[in-house]
């Protein structure tokens, strides 16, 4: 798995990330569309404290890849 990460952030003060963009490649034979969207809705809703933290205040937009 590799995750690229991009961001939109405000030139103005209070300066702060406004959008993060997050791109998770998967390298797999045997892995589905469902299996990845269940592994980022668990992310997104209970295992990953920062996404918890950060979500509050800047719009995360994730997007997926399978690599056979």
């Amino acid at each position: 798995m590799k995750v690229n990460v991009k961001s939109l952030r405000r030139d103005q003060l209070p300066i702060k990330f406004e959008k993060i963009f997050v791109e998770f490649v998967v390298s797999s034979k045997d892995t589905s569309d469902s299996d990845i969207q269940k592994a980022i809705l668990l992310a997104e809703k209970s295992v990953c404290p920062v996404w918890q933290m950060i979500k509050v205040n800047v719009e995360v937009i994730t997007e997926y890849r399978i690599v056979p």
